[in-house]
């Protein structure tokens, strides 16, 4: 029986290693998984089973600097969050939305370094800023959070890219808090914890910065 977690472990383990004949064979198996999975039938696995693909070729473009597996693994990516945006908040597990919410940011932010091209990162920042105006706060708190933890990654990532960190930095925080907020108020400790990580780090670096 496909299990993503077993999945994940060799994926990782593989990645440390830096085994890319291992993590071409985990492709094959997550999209073999995929092929034996009906999306309608078992949506929540079948996102999982997308999540582990996305992450798998994030880790084969990280080894191998490759754009082209970076676009291809944030495909994935939002594949995946298509389905847990649509299945029961009881259905979904709400740490994975935030961790593939942020891998997806991070995918963009290197793909854009690679390429130099700083309008993917200006295009997935329209595209947040566009979701976040149809998002109210108060009614769609964690769609909300989610959204300004990927702004967040953009954020500094366009500032790293453009040499202009400090502002990045700045306006990252400024969401990061917000987020974190949010992901305090509606009880989300494993999406607190990652948005509090992050947030650290980028205090680390304005710090260094001063």
């Amino acid at each position: 029986m496909f299990e993503t977690s077993d999945e994940l472990k060799r994926v990782f383990d593989a990645a440390a290693a830096g085994d890319l004949g291992v993590l071409d064979h985990e492709i094959d198996l997550l999209a073999d998984a995929l092929a034996g999975l009906e999306r309608d039938e078992r949506p929540v696995a079948w996102a999982r089973t997308q999540f582990a693909l996305a992450l798998t070729l994030k880790a084969k473009a990280e080894l191998a600097d490759d754009e082209r597996l970076f676009e291809q693994a944030v495909t994935a990516f939002e594949r995946a969050n298509l389905i847990l945006r649509e299945v029961p908040a009881a259905s979904a597990d709400t740490t994975l939305r935030g961790l593939l919410a942020n891998a997806r940011a991070v995918c963009l932010a290197r793909q854009a370094a690679l390429t130099g091209d700083v309008g993917l990162v200006d295009t997935a920042e329209a595209a947040i800023k566009i979701e976040l105006t149809a998002l109210d706060p108060r009614h769609d708190p964690l769609d909300w959070a989610l959204a300004q933890l990927q702004l967040a990654r953009l954020y500094e990532a366009r500032g790293d890219i453009l040499g202009e960190a400090g502002a990045g930095l700045d306006r990252a925080l400024f969401a990061l808090d917000m987020a974190i907020e949010v992901f305090s108020e509606e009880g989300c400790h494993g999406l607190s914890v990652l948005a509090e990580d992050a947030f650290a780090r980028l205090t680390r670096r304005v710090a260094e910065r001063a």
